[in-house]
């Protein structure tokens, strides 16, 4: 690729719309929670939600990519991807199953040690899907 073509950056009204909406829907996902009487879990949402949409946001944020060019994610999901896209997405999702068997591995000892686990599933599908999404973004910013 040549490097004569300016990198384009979001500008401060897009971050500003991608953070309310991030918080729209954490706060609607906790409002939820809340409302089914679980509201210990609806705060732990509330501040691991918090720190996901800023650090995937902070990654997005940094994340350049060149005028005219199709952002590797669009690739992926609107269907014509080549073996880079492959690769990038196969190396995404090992990461993330390696996060969250680790992170199976942490509940069922601390299950075996008699500890409240009930809430580890929902944790353990946000942890993934964060992770999912930002080692994507951190392989495709690195690739």
């Amino acid at each position: 690729m040549s490097t004569d073509t300016p990198t384009v950056k979001p500008g401060p009204r897009s971050v500003f719309w991608r953070v309310t909406a991030s918080v729209v829907v954490v706060a609607g996902l906790a409002t939820v929670v809340a409302h089914s009487g679980n509201t210990a879990m609806a705060a732990g949402m509330l501040t691991g939600g918090a720190l996901a949409v800023v650090a995937v946001l902070v990654a997005a944020t940094l994340y350049r990519r060149r005028r005219g060019d199709v952002p590797t994610g669009a690739r992926v999901l609107a269907g014509p991807v080549d073996e880079r896209d492959r690769r990038l997405v196969g190396r995404s999702w090992a990461i993330t199953g390696f996060v969250v068997t680790g992170g199976l591995v942490v509940a069922l000892l601390a299950k075996g040690m008699g500890a409240q686990v009930q809430e580890a599933p929902a944790v353990l599908l946000w942890v993934a899907l964060a992770t999912l999404v930002t080692s994507f973004l951190v392989l495709d910013r690195r690739s």
